[in-house]
Parts: C-alpha cells; structure tokens; sequence
C-alpha cells in the first residue's frame, strides 16, 4: 500500500493488489475507485492529484534502480507502507 499525503490533508492510497485508490479529500471523504476508474473521473481534482502521485511514484522508481530513494517506510500493524508527503511543488503542476 502507498499513500500520498497532501499538504491540505487530502490523500491518495494506492492498494496494489486490489488495484484500488481511495481518496480522502479536504473534508475527510472517503472515495473508491479501481485504477482504471480513477484514471477516467469526473472528479477533477481526484484525477490530478492521482497523476500527480503517479508522477512522483514513477519518478521515485527510476531513483531506486538507479541505486537510492527517497521514500521511507514505517511499520504500521506490522504491515510496512510505504509514506509519501507532496511538498508545495505540486500546487505549481496543475
């Protein structure tokens, strides 16, 4: 599971196995949607911020296999997840 925490508290988890996304948004929403849902949304906001976690996954990717990475993990019921935090560089992408 991968998570993208926004700075305005909204997020992206990404289960692949299920291939699933939720998406909380500002007022704590919960939505559901299976990867080629999300991809093809009415809800705008939801799809970029999506793309945008795409984006920065993909690039974290080709970091690690060119030899580190920038992500950490954190144990949570004895599961790792993987965590990541949007930074304000994304209010500049969309």
């Amino acid at each position: 599971m991968i998570e993208v925490v926004f700075e305005d508290k909204t997020k992206i988890i990404l289960r692949s196995e299920a291939r699933e996304l939720y998406y909380v948004n500002k007022r704590g929403q919960w939505e559901t949607y299976t990867l080629s849902e999300a991809l093809i949304s009415q809800n705008t906001d939801m799809v970029k911020r999506f793309k945008y976690a795409k984006e920065v996954l993909t690039g974290l990717l080709s970091t690690a296999h060119s030899g580190s990475s920038t992500s950490r993990k954190i144990g949570e019921n004895n599961k790792e997840k993987n965590v990541l935090t949007a930074r304000n560089n994304y209010k500049e992408t969309i």
